[in-house]
C-alpha cells in the first residue's frame, strides 16, 4: 500500500491484516481522489469515518487537502494509523480520534464544522451504520452545500436512500462498489 499522488507520492504505508478490515486498494483510492478533484477545485474538510490504516486521510493530506479528520475505535487500527502518520509526517495535518464514527461526528457538530467530503468504508456487512451516519450528517448540517459522501462497499450491499440524498455516481471495481452521494 502506497500513497498515489501529491507531496508524499510513493510513500509505503503499513497495512492492517485480518478478516475484520477491508483496506481500500491503491487503485480504488486513486480513482476516488481523481473523481473528487474533477468535482471540486479545492477541498476544505475531509472526514474519514472508518480510518483503518489511515491511507485515505494521508492521501488527502498528500494532495494538500485541509481540515482532515480520521475516526476509528479499533486499537489495532489506531496503532497502525499513528505509525503511518509518523511515516508521512502528518501528525499535525490530520486530526486522529480513537472514537466511533458516530462519536466523531458529534465532535464536528459541537465545532459547527462542515466538510466537503465524507468517506465511509464501514466494517464488513455493517451497511446499516452508513444509514445512521447519513442521517447524523444531514440532521446536523455537517456537509457543505456542495459536498459529497463517498461510500465504499461490497457489491452485495445495495445502497437504498430516502429523500435526503441523490446517488450521483457508482463505480464498480471487482467485488467493490464506490457510491457517490450528494444532498438533495
Amino acid at each position: 500500500m502506497r500513497i498515489i499522488s501529491g507531496e508524499r507520492k510513493g510513500l509505503a504505508l503499513t497495512n492492517i491484516h485480518g478478516n475484520w478490515i477491508r483496506p481500500t486498494t491503491d487503485k480504488i483510492r486513486g480513482a476516488i481522489f481523481s473523481s473528487l478533484h474533477n468535482y471540486f477545485s479545492s477541498i476544505n474538510g475531509f472526514i474519514d469515518c472508518f480510518g483503518g490504516s489511515g491511507a485515505m486521510a494521508i492521501e488527502a493530506a498528500s494532495r494538500n487537502i485541509k481540515n482532515i479528520y480520521c475516526f476509528d475505535n479499533n486499537k489495532k487500527s489506531i496503532k497502525v494509523i499513528k505509525e503511518n502518520l509518523n511515516k508521512a509526517h502528518y501528525n499535525k495535518e490530520i486530526h486522529l480520534y480513537n472514537l466511533s464514527a458516530k462519536k466523531g461526528l458529534e465532535i464536528l457538530k459541537t465545532r459547527k464544522f462542515q466538510a466537503d467530503v465524507f468517506f465511509m468504508d464501514p466494517p464488513y456487512k455493517d451497511i446499516d451504520l452508513v444509514y445512521e451516519l447519513l442521517e447524523i450528517i444531514k440532521s446536523n448540517k455537517l456537509i457543505a452545500p456542495v459536498g459529497l459522501i463517498v461510500i465504499e462497499h461490497d457489491k452485495s450491499d445495495i445502497i437504498q436512500l430516502n429523500d435526503s440524498y441523490n446517488i450521483i455516481k457508482e463505480k464498480k471495481y471487482g467485488n467493490t462498489i464506490v457510491t457517490y452521494l450528494e444532498l438533495k
